[in-house]
């Protein structure tokens, strides 16, 4: 589980990345081997798709790979400003993490994610930041 949040991480691609990549990245963070735990869920152009809760509370992992063959990122070409109104314009029953969010971007290789930050512990919207994480 991730260290700062109950919810996924929302992990968004804005580069063509080889589905090798996507996976690899996907089955570190659900093994808990690189990213203590934390859960992607691997964004697509709906939430139809975003982890939700099992009966009882439990809440649902976020993806696994692998992803499926066809899969091919919505926001290839959009800019991180595009992917901060999306997540900021959830349905409110949509739970992933709301301070946070991952991006496969040039920078990425097959063990590093960009970790955007985009909140303040309590919330409050703040200056987008990033750092370079292994995945």
């Amino acid at each position: 589980m991730a260290p700062f949040t109950l919810f996924p991480f929302a992990l968004v691609s804005l580069v063509d990345h080889p589905l090798e990549t996507i996976n690899h990245i996907l089955q570190q963070a659900h093994d808990g081997s690189t990213v203590d735990g934390w859960d992607f869920w691997l964004a697509t152009d709906n939430y139809d798709d975003v982890p939700g809760r099992k009966p009882g509370g439990a809440r649902e992992s976020g993806t696994e790979a692998p992803v499926l063959d066809t899969f091919k990122s919505p926001f290839i070409g959009q800019s991180v400003t595009d992917v901060i109104k999306l997540l900021k314009n959830k349905p409110d029953h949509v739970e992933i993490e709301s301070k946070f969010f991952a991006i496969l971007d040039k920078k990425a290789d097959d063990t590093k994610v960009v970790l955007i930050r985009i909140a303040d512990n309590e919330g409050n919207p703040i200056e987008p930041s990033c750092v370079l994480k292994d995945a």
